[in-house]
C-alpha cells in the first residue's frame, strides 16, 4: 500500500528519512514538471519517492506567471507573508495590494493559451501550489543556513572556552528550526488547492500521510465522519516499526475504523535506532478517497459516480507522522 503525502509538494530530507523508516515508498503530488528539489531527487532515484503530476503541460505558462509574480515580490521585498494571502472567490494567493498585471497574467493563460483546454480551471490551483512549493523550498534553505550558522557559533564558543559550554549547554545560537521544516502557513488554502489537483488523478491512494499537525487537525475539524483510532503514540521510526504500521494501515483501509489496543505496544517493541515521532491515525469509514478529496476541496457536490477508478477503496485513512 503506497500512501501519498499531503498537502505539501516540497518535503524536507529530514521528513523523507523518517517516512522511509515507516514506508517502502510514498507518493508526492507536484503541480508541474518544473525542477525537482535536489534533496528530493535522492529519494526519487532510490525508488522510495514517486512523483506524480495529475495535470501535465503548461509549464511555460506557470514559469512565466511565476516570473511575473517574482518580479512583483522583488518590488515588495519584506512583505513576503502577503505573497500567499487568500481571497474568497478569487485566485487564492492575491490580496488587494497585488498589482493587476499579475492577475492578468493568470487570466491570459487561463483562457486560450493553455496546452490543455480542459485543464484551464485547475491552473490557478497549480500556480498557487507552485508558488507555495518555492516558498517552502526557500524557507528550508534559510532554516538550513541559519542552523548551520548556529552550529558554527556554538563551535566557536566551545573553542574559546576550551571545552563544553557548561553554563548554557543547550545554546544553539538562537536557531530552533521547525521540526522537519513543515510550514504552517496558509494550510487550509494549500489543502483545498492540493485536493482540487489530486481529483484530476486517475489513481487516488486510500492512505494520506502528513508531517504537519496543522494540516491533520484541519482535516479532523472539517471531516466529522473521521474516527481517531491512534492518538499521539510516541514511537521510534527504526527497526520493524514500518512493517507493523503498514499492516495496521492496510487493515484500516479495508475494514474501516477498527481500533487496536495493542498497536502502541507493538510499535514500541518494533521500533529502534530511528527518530522519535508522534503518530496519530484517523479513519473515514465508508468515505472513499475521491469523496474525501472532493469534500476537502470545497467541491463536495461533485459527481464522482461516473469514474469508477476514483471509488476503488471503501475507506480513507489519514496519518500524522510528527517529528518530536
Amino acid at each position: 500500500m503506497k500512501p501519498i503525502y499531503f498537502p505539501y509538494t516540497c518535503v524536507s530530507g529530514q521528513v523523507m528519512t523518517v517516512l522511509k523508516d515507516f514506508f517502502e515508498s510514498i507518493i508526492v503530488c507536484f503541480p508541474s514538471k518544473l525542477d525537482i528539489p535536489e534533496s528530493m531527487q535522492t529519494f526519487q532515484n532510490d525508488g522510495f519517492l514517486e512523483i506524480i503530476t495529475p495535470v501535465a503541460g503548461d509549464e511555460d505558462a506557470i514559469r512565466k506567471s511565476m516570473a511575473s509574480f517574482q518580479s512583483w515580490a522583488n518590488i515588495h521585498e519584506g512583505r513576503s507573508p502577503a505573497f500567499l494571502k487568500s481571497r474568497k472567490e478569487s485566485v487564492p494567493f492575491y490580496d488587494d495590494t497585488v498589482t493587476t498585471h499579475i492577475r492578468t497574467e493568470i487570466n491570459r493563460y487561463k483562457d486560450d493559451k493553455l496546452e490543455n483546454a480542459d485543464a484551464s480551471t485547475i491552473f490557478p490551483a497549480r500556480l498557487f501550489l507552485q508558488i507555495a512549493h518555492d516558498f517552502d523550498l526557500n524557507s528550508l534553505d534559510a532554516e538550513n543556513t541559519l542552523s548551520s550558522l548556529g552550529d558554527t557559533e556554538k563551535n566557536i564558543m566551545t573553542e574559546l572556552k576550551g571545552g563544553k559550554d557548561v553554563l548554557f549547554p543547550d545554546h544553539t545560537g538562537g536557531v530552533v528550526p521547525a521540526p522537519g521544516g513543515v510550514s504552517n502557513y496558509m494550510v487550509p488554502e494549500r489543502i483545498r488547492a492540493w485536493c482540487r489537483l489530486m481529483l484530476q488523478s486517475d489513481d487516488i491512494p486510500s492512505v494520506f500521510i502528513t508531517a504537519g499537525r496543522t494540516a491533520y487537525e484541519y482535516m479532523l475539524d472539517n471531516m466529522p465522519e473521521a474516527t481517531t483510532v491512534v492518538e499521539n503514540i510516541h514511537t521510534n521510526s527504526g527497526g520493524k516499526s514500518g512493517k507493523v504500521l503498514d499492516g495496521y494501515l492496510k487493515s484500516l483501509a479495508v475494514k474501516g475504523a477498527v481500533a487496536d489496543a495493542g498497536i502502541e505496544a507493538a510499535l514500541a517493541e518494533a521500533g529502534q535506532n530511528g527518530k522519535m515521532v508522534s503518530l496519530s491515525i484517523s479513519v473515514l469509514a465508508g468515505v472513499k478517497p475521491g469523496i474525501f478529496l472532493a469534500k476537502c476541496s470545497g467541491s463536495e457536490n461533485m459527481d464522482l459516480d461516473s469514474d469508477p477508478d476514483k471509488k476503488v477503496c471503501t475507506n480513507t485513512v489519514v496519518v500524522l507522522v510528527e517529528l518530536i
